[in-house]
C-alpha cells in the first residue's frame, strides 16, 4: 500500500504552483508510465543529441537507468523504499532509498545508519537542458531530497542521508546543505555525499527551490 501526500509544484510555462502527489513507496504504475512515457521521450531526446553531434560526456548522466529492473530487483525488500512525484496525471520524478547497506561516513555520524539514495531521476521532459524545451515542472529534485529526510527521521536516523551524485548533479547537493566527501574510488569515482542532521532541519525549514 502507498502512502500518497499532496505537494505543490511549479509550472514552468507559467510560474504557478499546481497541486501533485508524493508516493511511498511508489506503484506498478509509475513503472508503467516510465515504460510507455519516459523511456520513449528518453529515447527521442538522446537520438536528437546523437544527430546534433552533443558529446557523450555532455548527455544527461542517468539516460541509461532503467528503472523497471531497478523497482523489481527491491520492490519486495524491507530494506528498500521508493518514492515517486505525479502531477498532471504522469509520474515526474522517481527515487530510490537504501536503509541498510550503507553507514555514516563523517567524523560526526560514523558509522551511524542513514538514508541512502540509490536512485534519483526527473522524467525526460523534465531535463534542464537548453538543448530542449523548458522543463514542465520545477521543484521535483528538491521536493525528492525533502522526503529522502522526512523518511530518514521516521525511521530514526536523525534526517541523516547519503549518495553518490553523478558529476551533473554535484552542484544541486552541495546547494542543498550536503557534504561533498570527494570521490569514491570504490563506487565508479562518483563523488560521495552526506547530509547530517543539523543541515537536514535547516533544509526542512527553508522554502523550495528548484
Amino acid at each position: 500500500m502507498s502512502d500518497t501526500s499532496s505537494i505543490w509544484l511549479e509550472e514552468v510555462a507559467t510560474g504557478a504552483l499546481v497541486p501533485a502527489e508524493l508516493l511511498n513507496p511508489i506503484t506498478d504504475q509509475q513503472i508503467i508510465d516510465w515504460q510507455r512515457l519516459w523511456r520513449p521521450e528518453r529515447d527521442a531526446r538522446i537520438n536528437k543529441l546523437k544527430h546534433a553531434g552533443v558529446p557523450l560526456a555532455d548527455w544527461p548522466q542517468s539516460w541509461h537507468w532503467e528503472w523497471d529492473q531497478k523497482f523489481h530487483k527491491v520492490k519486495s525488500l524491507l530494506s528498500h523504499t521508493s518514492v515517486g512525484i505525479t502531477c498532471n496525471g504522469q509520474t515526474q520524478g522517481l527515487m530510490s532509498l537504501d536503509f541498510v547497506t550503507n553507514r555514516g561516513r563523517l567524523p560526526e555520524q560514523i558509522k551511524l545508519e542513514l538514508a541512502y539514495v540509490d536512485y534519483l531521476e526527473v522524467a525526460p521532459w523534465n531535463w534542464k537542458d537548453n538543448r530542449f524545451d523548458p522543463p514542465r515542472y520545477n521543484f521535483i529534485g528538491y521536493t525528492m531530497i525533502r522526503a529522502a529526510i522526512e523518511i530518514s527521521f521516521s525511521q530514526g536516523f536523525k534526517g541523516r542521508v547519503g549518495l553518490h551524485s553523478l558529476p551533473q548533479s554535484i552542484k544541486f547537493y552541495e546547494n542543498c546543505g550536503f557534504v561533498n566527501m570527494g570521490d569514491d574510488s570504490t563506487y565508479h569515482s562518483l563523488p560521495y555525499f552526506e547530509l547530517m542532521t543539523n543541515e537536514a532541519n535547516a533544509f526542512l525549514k527553508r522554502g523550495a527551490k528548484s
